[in-house]
């Protein structure tokens, strides 16, 4: 017997709305929360039907995105990634910035009040009980919600897009393991813990050393939090050690203080030195030999995944994104060749 087509009543029932909603929806007609119009849509989706909403021609995904008021050079890249994947897109995105301090009072009534106005929410932030409160509401509410670069650990529905962060810092360990064949000493700093990312790149390094690299010691992890003067310490401590520090893996920011150590030693004298991020400064290091390895979690990609999965939560592409992201690793001789570099 042939399958009876999804009907609009049939849609209308399992998203507990009325056929006249369905219908506003389907044929693209204004008046239709968009709680409600992604009932619809994912009501539409059990039933087994692949028509896509008609879009209005006023029609624009208006997008919360919510970050650390941290000024540094990887979230002004995630802007810029941001903002071009949000002009290539369609429909038209329109994107809202909450930036916010890590105790940032009234954070969470002012998510909770942006998040009524959109039809989804891009977060890059911390890992904070604040936060998590707030964005466990908001997906109560039935907003989609994107986690880019970290992931925060609240209980209800996301979507992280970001690389495997636990893959990154084993693979910084695997290559330490293959550079460096004779006994030292290896130096692990961290960013902020408060970060999931900085939690997850520690535990990979520190599995990958211990199964990789047996002859070599490790010193860490130090949580330098981002602050130059600390990773600086951290540096002249550990090569005033008994033996030689061969390298050091910083899973996050703090790399002028690094640099600043790195810069004193001839080249003979310095340990390799892995960490994150293709920006100019990283680059430059890079090409000059005083880094020896860089880590990038592509946050063009990031930005264009992020979006399409709240487009995709919205009804208006078919099929949903891959959330996983990879990261690409970067040395002297593929700087000009990798797909992620921000060359200016």
């Amino acid at each position: 017997m042939p399958t009876r087509k999804t009907s609009f009543q049939d849609i209308a029932e399992l998203a507990g709305v009325s056929p006249s909603t369905v219908d506003r929806v389907m044929n693209g007609r204004a008046g239709v929360s968009a709680v409600r119009r992604r009932k619809v849509i994912e009501a539409a989706r059990q039933l087994g039907s692949n028509r896509l909403p008609a879009v209005p021609d006023d029609y624009a995904l208006r997008v919360l995105v919510v970050r650390t008021a941290e000024d540094d050079e990887y979230f002004a890249r995630m802007d810029r990634a941001l903002d071009e994947a949000a002009a290539a897109l369609r429909p038209r995105v329109e994107l809202t910035r909450v930036h916010h301090v890590r105790a940032a009072d009234g954070l969470g009534a002012l998510i909770r009040e942006a998040s009524r106005h959109c039809h989804g929410m891009i977060v890059l932030a911390h890992d904070g009980a604040e936060i998590r409160k707030a964005l466990g509401r908001v997906a109560k509410a039935e907003v989609p919600i994107a986690t880019l670069t970290s992931d925060i650990t609240f209980q209800q529905q996301r979507t992280y897009v970001g690389i495997d962060n636990v893959a990154a810092g084993r693979s910084a360990a695997f290559m330490m393991s293959r550079f460096m064949q004779q006994p030292g000493r290896v130096l692990l700093m961290t960013g902020p813990q408060s970060y999931v990312v900085h939690r997850q790149r520690t535990a990979g390094f520190v599995e990958g050393l211990a199964q990789h690299a047996p002859w070599l010691q490790l010193i860490g992890p130090v949580d330098v939090g981002d602050v130059n003067a600390r990773a600086q310490t951290a540096m002249r401590n550990a090569l005033h050690g008994h033996s030689r520090l061969v390298g050091v893996y910083n899973t996050g920011g703090a790399n002028d203080g690094v640099r600043a150590v790195l810069e004193g030693l001839s080249p003979a004298e310095r340990p390799l030195w892995f960490t994150h991020e293709t920006h100019p400064g990283n680059v430059d290091l890079l090409r000059r030999g005083v880094m020896s390895l860089l880590i990038d979690q592509d946050p063009a990609a990031q930005a264009v995944v992020g979006l399409q999965s709240i487009l995709y939560a919205n009804g208006e592409i078919a099929r949903a994104p891959d959330p996983h992201v990879r990261f690409h690793l970067v040395t002297m001789e593929n700087i000009e060749s990798a797909r992620a570099l921000p060359i200016a």
